[in-house]
């Protein structure tokens, strides 16, 4: 086995749509990897203060954590990396973004979410992500040293109306990408963030190719860790989009798919096996 870096995807990659996973199976297959030297990311939308939702004390020591979509990265709650929205442009997005109905804007700074509602369906929606989450009347009134990683917008459109207005406001803000996430979400961040962003950045401390790396994912926000992994691989509920970007593809996040090709990669010594979950694409 060649894999030292293995980033996982949270939201309907690991995580079924109930939120669950097979903890001990995971937990075992972490160990393993653990003792292999295998690095093992979770790279995700949520944010750092609700992970504790999904995995225990004692399993963060063991995992990095790459949130707001790659651009809070953090081990054993250490921060080691954070990269950040210009605060004039976020004012900038919001009042554009503001212009059009059912898109509603939170803002992500690491440890802490802003959101200018309070109850409704959007504010109901938004709390199941965040343990932290507090009102603001306007984001000029952010507080002073809390530095936006992310906007994370919600959305009652459809999928395709969400990638309109994400390559909307790619055009627009040159400084910014955009990229659709799961359960109606569009997410802003810097050009110089994302989870691809996050990949490179521990392949770089830990002098890992891309050859040696391996990424799990769904959704358009996990397009850039794909490029950046050699064995990167869709879901079976992927969307179809990203499927332009992966080789490899497994059964759905309900069949506990990530845990079971783990479990497969531990078992053999050569990543030959992976050619059963190559895509073929026609000619």
């Amino acid at each position: 086995m060649t894999v030292k870096l293995i980033v996982i995807d949270l939201d309907e990659t690991l995580l079924r749509k109930d939120k669950s996973y097979d903890v001990e199976r995971f937990n075992h297959a972490l160990q393993t990897l653990k003792d292999r030297d295998v690095l093992v990311c979770i790279a995700t939308g949520n944010s750092y203060h609700k992970i504790i939702d999904y995995f225990s004390q004692e399993d963060q020591k063991d995992l990095y954590f790459a949130c707001d979509n790659g651009n809070f990265i953090v081990k054993n709650d250490e921060e080691l990396s954070t990269t950040t929205v210009d605060r004039e442009t976020l004012y900038n997005i919001a009042a554009f973004v503001d212009e059009f109905e059912g898109f509603h804007i939170m803002v992500n700074t690491g440890n802490q979410a802003y959101f200018r509602e309070t109850e409704g369906e959007a504010f109901d929606h938004i709390s199941q992500y965040n343990n932290a989450l507090a009102y603001i009347e306007k984001f000029e009134d952010l507080p002073e040293g809390e530095n936006p990683t992310k906007l994370a917008i919600y959305s009652t459109h459809s999928l395709d109306r969400n990638k309109t207005m994400t390559r909307i406001l790619r055009e627009r803000y040159e400084d910014i990408d955009s990229v659709t996430s799961g359960d109606g979400w569009l997410d802003v961040y810097s050009k110089d963030g994302g989870k691809g962003s996050a990949v490179r950045k521990l392949q770089a401390k830990y002098n890992i190719k891309k050859e040696d790396t391996m990424a799990f994912g769904d959704s358009l926000n996990d397009e850039s860790m794909m490029v950046e992994s050699h064995y990167n691989i869709a879901m079976g509920n992927a969307d179809h989009d990203l499927l332009l970007s992966t080789t490899y593809q497994i059964g759905t996040n309900e069949d506990s798919s990530v845990i079971n090709l783990l479990e497969e990669l531990l078992s053999n010594d050569s990543m030959e096996f992976m050619n059963n979950h190559l895509i073929h694409k026609k000619r």
